[in-house]
């Protein structure tokens, strides 16, 4: 099967709950995959850090270029809204950010998914002011949106953590319509159609502005990755070159990149 989508045309698979699949057809799978096209791609769904997953009872490994190529980073993702929503300090975040970077392999690290929202999680916009709504009866779900005073909150740390996102190793992923603002309880009213004629266009700009420099700034895709932090509320991403070159030893000719990031007092 996977040859076969791959003559036709796939560059690639992603596979649902990975660490639910044997090893060994994953071992496979990837020699499968890699024999027909040497550059596709095997991503997997995995919740926890990838390195050492205990999955049934066994330890796993998806970093070791036998398995997958890269995961769904939902630690990262955890990471940065318990951050922006008072949960953690920015000690705690980098602490996390660092146990990844550690843990992984450079080109591991480096080719993430960075997911921000996720069609089995509430919208972020909800998850971000902590109205996901799981109390309510189901039929009462669909019906909720977020006040103007929260709304308003839920874009600016959204903002925030797309800035964050497009700063960090990886690959930044939005999930269809967070960037016009949709709103969502958890599934299934996660995945709601794109309110085609009715986005918010403000935010959609400032998303763009961002993955528009993210484009335009080589060191923000390549270059190594230093971080730290002022407080407890101010995160510190610092990208750049290393004598001229990237993290994989090519030439990088951009200029440092600095990004401060600090979260707002607010906690609901």
């Amino acid at each position: 099967v996977a040859r076969h989508w791959l003559h036709h045309g796939a560059t690639g698979w992603r596979l649902d709950v990975a660490d639910e699949l044997p090893m060994s057809f994953l071992r496979e799978l990837r020699a499968a995959v890699k024999a027909e096209n040497p550059d596709s791609t095997l991503l997997g769904e995995v919740w926890e850090d990838a390195s050492n997953k205990i999955a049934y009872g066994q330890m796993r490994c998806y970093t070791l270029g036998d398995t997958l190529d890269s995961v769904m980073n939902y630690p990262l993702r955890d990471a940065i809204i318990h951050f922006l929503t008072g949960a953690h300090t920015a000690a705690q975040a980098v602490r996390s950010i660092r146990s990844l970077q550690e843990n992984y392999p450079v080109p591991f690290f480096y080719s993430l998914m960075n997911l921000m929202g996720s069609h089995d999680r509430a919208r972020i916009l909800n998850v971000l002011v902590n109205r996901e709504y799981t109390a309510l009866p189901i039929a009462e779900r669909g019906q909720q949106s977020l006040p103007q005073n929260l709304r308003a909150l839920a874009e600016e740390r959204f903002l925030k953590m797309v800035q964050i996102f497009m700063a960090l190793p990886g690959m930044p992923a939005i999930y269809y319509g967070d960037e016009v603002g949709m709103e969502g309880a958890t599934d299934p009213f996660c995945r709601g159609p794109f309110p085609w004629g009715h986005e918010d266009t403000p935010l959609r700009k400032h998303v763009k502005q961002a993955i528009a420099l993210r484009h335009q700034r080589p060191v923000l895709r390549t270059g190594a990755l230093r971080l730290s932090y002022e407080g407890a509320d101010t995160l510190v991403i610092e990208r750049s070159a290393i004598h001229g070159k990237d993290v994989f030893g090519q030439p990088l000719h951009d200029q440092p990149y600095i990004l401060r990031i600090t979260r707002d007092a607010y906690r609901v």
